[in-house]
Order: structure tokens, then C-alpha cells, then sequence
């Protein structure tokens, strides 16, 4: 299952700790600009969602804004471990977060059995 921009917007506003407004912020600081563009980069590659809609997702007139974030991040990511690792960090927040809960059944067979072997 695809994460939604939503959850990979807050799981990277919780890892690099600046408020959720800073995913949707015209502010060019780089404590913000840098985990928005984290956060576009991995919307481009795990949502499947176009750049235009993942563009109005944070509030962007332009898709270019989202391509040319992501262009950056992915060349600096190959030559920065600090950005390769920040990428990294944010798709395994991501991951965890959205991952399927696997719950056991009460009643499940291998339950059964192991009780049935006791007596």
C-alpha cells in the first residue's frame, strides 16, 4: 500500500522537527525548504501521484517546483551520506508508519495446537 502525501509530509516534519505548516510554507529558509524537498522527493517516487497533483499537495502553482526539488535531493543524495541517509530515514519512518498491522487471531490453529500438545 502506497503511503499518502499526508503521512510522508508529518513523518518528515516529525524527523527533522519543524512544524507541519513548514511542508506547506513559502519560506526559503533551509530548516524548512530542505525537509519539504525531502518530503516532495518522496512523494514523487512513493505515491505514484503526478508532479502537478503532488505540486497542490504543497500548495504549488507549479509542478517544476516539485521536479526540480526532487532533481536536486536525488543528485545531492549520491554524493552526500548525510542526505542519502536523511532520505533513508524518512522512507523507513514512512514505511513504519503506513505498514499493515498483522493481528492473530484468538482462535488461530497454531494457538490451538499448542495448548492441545500441553495436555
Amino acid at each position: 500500500m502506497n503511503p499518502t502525501v499526508e503521512q510522508i509530509k508529518a513523518a518528515t516534519a516529525d524527523y527533522f522537527g519543524v512544524p507541519d505548516k513548514a511542508m506547506v510554507s513559502h519560506l526559503r529558509k533551509h530548516s524548512w525548504a530542505y525537509p519539504r524537498h525531502i518530503a516532495m522527493t518522496l512523494c514523487r517516487y512513493e505515491t505514484g501521484l503526478t508532479l502537478k497533483e503532488i505540486a497542490r499537495r504543497f500548495d504549488r502553482r507549479d509542478h517544476t517546483t516539485v521536479s526540480i526539488a526532487s532533481k536536486n535531493i536525488t543528485r545531492s543524495a549520491k554524493v552526500d551520506d548525510e542526505v542519502a541517509s536523511d532520505l533513508e530515514a524518512v522512507r523507513a519512518k514512512v514505511c513504519a508508519a503506513t505498514a499493515p498491522v498483522e493481528f492473530r487471531s484468538v482462535r488461530s490453529a497454531s494457538l490451538f495446537k499448542s495448548a492441545r500438545n500441553e495436555r
